[in-house]
């Protein structure tokens, strides 16, 4: 088995992927402050046909739209998006696995990060392929919620007891472990982002017609008004 060397971030393309549902200034921010940290020349988004862990709200199409609204524009770096997991939706009706997003993409795009929050980190024992995906690509864990860093190591520190990972002795930083099956890199990283969450954005759309004030970007929200999503007014 080879083991992986650490990751040359600027050479690495990194995977954000996520319902969108609606898709927020917390998303687009996240994937802003990737070109500075950890330095990423290339995000991919990848939108979920079906989240295996939630429940999507309305159409794939309406969800791709207001999410490419939403990461338009941003500098410091190129954004593409990728449509796997829609179209091996359409062929399979299956869930949207990550471990096999992970082997789709990786011919294509070269060497991957997948990003995820520390709170989404926190549940990774209960993915698909689990422990293998640990293993499959390196991690961005991003810092995205008060109490994200100490969450994530406590997370990290959970998976090296299981002999899953360890510590990156020849690292600075606490934040950098590498899986013990392949050598793969997983670091813990701050994130500008606001906490935001879409499904309260949800509930306060049904609950008054509108979004709550400066949480999604105009054009998403105008984009959710025309096609009168989650009961917009």
């Amino acid at each position: 088995m080879t083991v992986r060397p650490p990751p040359v971030w600027n050479e690495t393309t990194l995977l954000f992927g996520g319902a969108f549902d609606p898709p927020h200034l917390g998303h687009r921010k996240a994937v802003e402050g990737l070109f500075a940290v950890p330095g990423a020349r290339r995000v991919v988004i990848v939108p979920t046909a079906k989240p295996p862990h939630k429940v999507s709200h309305i159409a794939c199409m309406h969800r791709l739209a207001m999410a490419k609204l939403n990461f338009e524009g941003p500098g410091g770096g190129e954004i593409l998006f990728d449509l796997c997991e829609m179209d091996r939706n359409n062929r399979t009706g299956v869930p949207s696995y990550s471990f096999e997003t992970i082997a789709e993409l990786g011919p294509k795009f070269g060497r991957l990060a997948m990003v995820t929050g520390a709170d989404q980190f926190d549940e990774i024992h209960t993915w698909h392929r689990f422990p293998d995906v640990l293993g499959a690509t390196d991690w961005v864990i991003l810092e995205r919620r008060p109490g994200g860093h100490a969450r994530a190591l406590e997370k990290l520190s959970a998976l090296e007891a299981s002999g899953l990972v360890r510590r990156d002795d020849g690292r600075s930083s606490d934040g950098v472990w590498r899986s013990t099956s392949t050598g793969s890199t997983l670091a813990v990283f701050p994130t500008d982002a606001p906490v935001v969450s879409s499904t309260l954005i949800r509930q306060q759309i049904s609950r008054t017609g509108a979004p709550p004030e400066d949480v999604l970007l105009p054009a998403v929200s105008a984009y959710l008004k025309e096609h009168r999503l989650y009961g917009s007014a």
